[in-house]
């Protein structure tokens, strides 16, 4: 298990791992430094309009956690003298209202930090792992996934902010039902094209 989100132990590995990355975006656009919404465009999935790149931190915990829940199951089974140095995830984690649990062991502590800082960007993880069986089949992939969707609409939220809605592409959105539907002989059905966020790596908006 690496905790590889922890800034005091990874710290330097993870700047130069999401800088190198990053030079390929920045000479792209050719800005040394890229907004917010383009640091995101950058991390989001092609399938959603972004470049497909996965920083350090859209990994590390995900990762951490998908190791330390599976041993939280079966580690307290195959020595149970030894079952508190790691005990289940949610038992890190204190309900509203409740207090914190004492000093867990090094590694569950840094289970902990990992799940907070997870469901601090995306908060239905929490509601996953109180609803999922006492092992998760997969866990890396889902919890990915429902961070991954969260930081889509964090990012599409931003890029929002900034589109201009006299752009020519948003006019075809208002073509009448019928049109969208009408088959052309040669080329089938009329589809509306997809809507793209690359656009926006480089420029806030473009007017």
């Amino acid at each position: 298990m690496i905790p590889g989100d922890e800034n005091s132990i990874f710290g330097d590995l993870m700047r130069k791992y999401d800088e190198a990355l990053l030079s390929t975006p920045r000479r792209m656009t050719g800005r040394a430094l890229l907004p917010d919404h383009a640091l995101g465009l950058t991390g989001l999935s092609l399938a959603s309009g972004g470049l497909g790149y996965r920083f350090w931190r859209s990994i590390a915990d995900c990762a951490f956690l998908a190791s330390y829940m599976p041993t939280s199951y079966h580690f307290p089974k195959l020595f149970p003298a030894q079952a508190h140095l790691f005990p289940p995830i949610l038992e890190l984690v204190p309900a509203e209202g409740m207090p914190p649990p004492r000093a867990p062991p090094a590694t569950a502590a840094l289970a902990a930090r990992a799940l907070a800082r997870i469901t601090a960007a995306a908060s239905l993880v929490h509601d996953r792992l109180v609803g999922a069986a006492t092992v998760m089949n997969h866990t890396q992939h889902v919890l990915s996934t429902i961070v991954n969707e969260a930081e889509t609409r964090r990012v599409i939220s931003l890029v929002s902010g900034l589109d201009n809605p006299d752009l020519p592409r948003h006019m075809e959105l208002s073509l009448p039902l019928q049109l969208r539907r009408r088959r052309h002989p040669h080329h089938g059905p009329l589809r509306l094209s997809g809507y793209s966020l690359k656009p926006f790596l480089r420029n806030g908006h473009h007017s």
